[in-house]
């Protein structure tokens, strides 16, 4: 099996996917989508479902047999699985990234985000699973972007209002507080009628043992920084 992921410039550690993976995840969520609108279609589901598991099995000869991960050290076995980089926020490649656009300038971040039929919980409104989950990545997301590659000690989420699904919401992340290694960040996700949840996180920026072990090194700081995803 061939390897041809190129690898990143995060001191070796991991690689960047390929196109093509990333526009198999696109068609993955599109297919998950279109699987939660269906009520009633037995005889195209269960074509479906055939088509899906001879999909299944020949994308498994492809794919990596060792729950081992590959960083690109010396030591890691031949069958170890890729570990892909893309920052903190669920990359396009995977089946629960959700349609947003960030941007970090003077210290804040903002952006918006749209959930689909996937992150449903209560009826039209988004899980608070997935609600706490986006918190995390784009308070993350924040703090990389300032050049604090911290990890999630603890997070707290208020929820003001259900969160609407199919509805372009707004966030902003700021940092509250800076003590040693403990970083205090807070951010707020608003539709049309005002917030709808804010967050409370603390992240702790990792002992120079945990950040060589993991191959992460500490950006500088940047002005502006943006991405997206749909």
């Amino acid at each position: 099996m061939t390897n041809k992921s190129k690898k990143t410039t995060l001191n070796g550690l991991g690689s960047v996917a390929s196109p093509e993976l990333v526009a198999l995840g696109g068609s993955v969520r599109s297919l998950v989508d279109a699987m939660l609108r269906i009520d009633d279609a037995p005889d195209e589901l269960e074509r479906a479902r055939a088509q899906l598991d001879v999909i299944a099995e020949r994308l498994a000869t492809s794919a990596r047999s060792s729950d081992a991960l590959r960083l690109g050290r010396d030591d890691e076995p031949e069958d170890a699985r890729p570990y892909f980089i893309d920052g903190v926020m669920l990359p396009p490649y995977h089946p629960l990234a959700a349609d947003f656009e960030i941007q970090t300038e003077d210290a804040v971040t903002t952006g918006s985000v749209t959930f689909g039929v996937v992150f449903e919980g209560p009826p039209g409104c988004v899980h608070g699973a997935h609600v706490a989950g986006f918190f995390d990545q784009i308070l993350g997301c924040h703090n990389l972007a300032l050049g604090l590659p911290a990890m999630t000690a603890s997070l707290s989420v208020q929820y003001r209002r259900p969160t609407p699904l199919f509805t372009r919401l707004l966030f902003e992340v700021r940092i509250r507080e800076q003590k040693g290694r403990k970083v205090t960040v807070r951010g707020a996700l608003r539709d049309g009628d005002g917030v709808v949840a804010e967050a409370d996180g603390l992240f702790v920026l990792p002992n120079s043992g945990i950040t060589r072990d993991l191959g992460q090194i500490v950006r500088e700081p940047s002005r502006s920084t943006s991405r997206g995803r749909s």
